[in-house]
């Protein structure tokens, strides 16, 4: 006898399940209250953060707030302002002086 049949089966259940899961907690996650936020306030809560943790000119802030979901990706790149404090100390990494000041938009430079 191959069990090979019943163990494609039992994975394919598993999929089913680990994909339900997903589902779930991608409702949960949408009826968070964080989630009601319009995005001019979720930008400024960033700004916050950004100035509080002293990371706004090295960036540092981008790597925390952009990785929490995808909402917060974009809320991020549209805030022209936060991307407005450029630090030259980093010596030759124009590619992400340039990508900064492309994404400050028209919002004053602050050096």
């Amino acid at each position: 006898m191959d069990a090979r049949p019943e163990q494609t089966l039992i994975d394919a259940q598993i999929a089913w399940y680990y994909a339900q899961i997903a589902l779930l907690k991608a409702k949960r996650n949408s009826i968070a209250p964080i989630c009601r936020l319009p995005n001019e306030l979720l930008s400024r809560i960033i700004t916050i953060y950004a100035i509080d943790s002293g990371t706004l000119f090295n960036l540092r802030w981008a790597k925390v707030v952009m990785h929490i979901c995808w909402r917060w990706y974009a809320v991020a790149l549209a805030a022209q302002p936060l991307w407005s404090f450029i630090d030259l100390s980093y010596g030759e990494r124009w590619a992400r002086f340039y990508r900064q000041l492309e994404r400050s938009g028209v919002a004053p430079l602050t050096i």
